[in-house]
Parts: structure tokens; C-alpha cells; sequence
């Protein structure tokens, strides 16, 4: 009985998934010119399906590893330094927001209720 309740502890209480987790960021941040007609429709970011057949290259976009880039992500696009001042119309992602969206990849990427996008 004891490797039972120690068994129940091991598994995740929280798992991320996209409806909840990940479409509320990409909503916020990405789909307003990830989309038809827009700037970014080469690479639209409107459903789970897109988001997910494309989670490595956002991974990739928003993470701010590669020294070419001096620290900063390519996306999304926002040239003044957030630490000197805060600008109307501003767009990018928080450092949780980053975390979570590498996170969601990083498990797996599950998509949860649909119903809830």
C-alpha cells in the first residue's frame, strides 16, 4: 500500500495544455498578424494544429539562446528596451510566458479541450 500513495505523488497534478495554457499567449501576442492577410500569414499561429506543427520553429523564435541574436528573441518584434520605459501598443512576452510555452513543447504539447480555445 505504501508504493501506492507514493506512486499517486509522482504524478503530475498540473499538466499544461493548449487551450488553457498556451492559445490565451498566442491570442494575446501572436495571432494578429500570424494570420490570413496579415504580415505573418506565412506562418499562421490560428489553431492547435498550426501552433503545434510549428512549436519548434517558436521555440526556436522566442527563445533568446542563440548568441547571434544578443540575448533578444525574434519574436515577437520589439526593438525599444522594455527596461528603460513602457510604450503604449508594446507586444512581447513575459519571461513566465516564454517559460510555459517551452514547458508546453517540452511535454509533449497536448492540446486539452478544444472547447476551450
Amino acid at each position: 500500500m505504501k508504493y501506492f500513495w507514493f506512486s499517486l505523488l509522482m504524478v503530475p497534478v498540473f499538466a499544461l495544455n493548449y487551450s488553457e495554457d498556451i492559445s490565451p499567449i498566442m491570442y494575446n501576442n501572436c495571432t494578429s498578424c500570424h494570420r490570413e492577410g496579415q504580415i505573418g500569414a506565412f506562418l499562421p499561429l490560428t489553431s492547435y494544429e498550426e501552433v503545434f506543427n510549428n512549436r519548434f520553429l517558436i521555440a526556436y523564435a522566442i527563445s533568446s539562446d542563440d548568441e547571434s541574436r544578443h540575448g533578444e528573441p525574434i519574436m515577437p518584434p520589439w526593438p525599444p528596451d522594455r527596461e528603460y520605459s513602457t510604450l503604449i501598443g508594446e507586444r512581447y512576452l513575459t519571461e513566465d510566458e516564454i517559460h510555459l510555452i517551452l514547458d508546453w513543447i517540452e511535454e509533449e504539447a497536448s492540446q486539452g479541450d478544444p472547447e476551450l480555445e
